[in-house]
């Protein structure tokens, strides 16, 4: 009995172990935000956030239409979205 006792105790455990490493978190599902350059402008920590992480580059391409731009603030995705002109006024405009 006492040798059947140890094979069986390592049978369990190992079953066990198989069976929490299959429990993984699921990733927590990002909010995603969209909203135009004007409504980004309203909030002064997102445009901060919007000066650190963008940059006029976005622009070398010039085609018609809206620019889109994706930002990480504060755990949430911004997806922002503007014209070309609008664009350069934001990066003309910038704070010292």
């Amino acid at each position: 009995m006492k040798t059947i006792r140890f094979p069986l105790t390592g049978v369990i455990l190992s079953f066990a172990i198989i069976g929490y490493a299959g429990n993984k978190r699921s990733a927590q599902a990002k909010k995603i935000v969209h909203i135009t350059l004007d409504q980004a402008l309203t909030e002064p920590k997102l445009v901060k956030a919007m000066y650190a992480q963008l940059s006029i580059s976005l622009l070398r391409l010039e085609q018609p239409g809206f620019y889109f731009v994706t930002l990480i603030h504060t755990g949430v995705v911004y997806k922002i979205d503007a014209t070309r002109d609008a664009w350069i006024k934001f990066f003309v405009n910038r704070p010292a």
